[in-house]
């Protein structure tokens, strides 16, 4: 039998998520995953004050990148996360390319400083 799972828990889940990879990674690359899509605007949220309208996708995307052995897959990563918050709205997911490249380079460069 499948329990239908409430917005709720789905929220506390995802921030379980995020507070374990945090604690291994820190909280640095969450942060970036915010400004970056803030940055690329892909939803065209720039007409909202708030700069981190943002962080419920970069809440999501962020452990995934765990899932991702190269940029490539990241950036399935980040357009399936677009669509599953957004749906039909979100753009073409070539649109997305720039914005994977992005978050994979600071992943990237985060990871190498976590290991000096």
């Amino acid at each position: 039998m499948n329990k239908k799972i409430s917005i709720e828990e789905k929220r506390a889940t995802q921030f379980q998520k995020l507070q374990v990879f945090t604690e291994i990674y820190g909280e640095d690359i969450y942060q970036d995953i915010i400004k970056i899509l803030w940055d690329h605007d892909p939803i065209r949220l720039h007409s909202s004050p708030r700069k981190h309208e943002y962080e419920p996708e970069a809440r999501t995307i962020t452990p995934r990148l765990l899932e991702a052995s190269y940029e490539q897959e990241l950036h399935k990563i980040i357009y399936e996360e677009f669509v599953r918050w957004f749906g039909s709205s979100v753009q073409s997911e070539d649109d997305y390319i720039k914005i994977a490249h992005d978050i994979w380079q600071t992943w990237q460069f985060r990871k190498s400083q976590r290991s000096l």
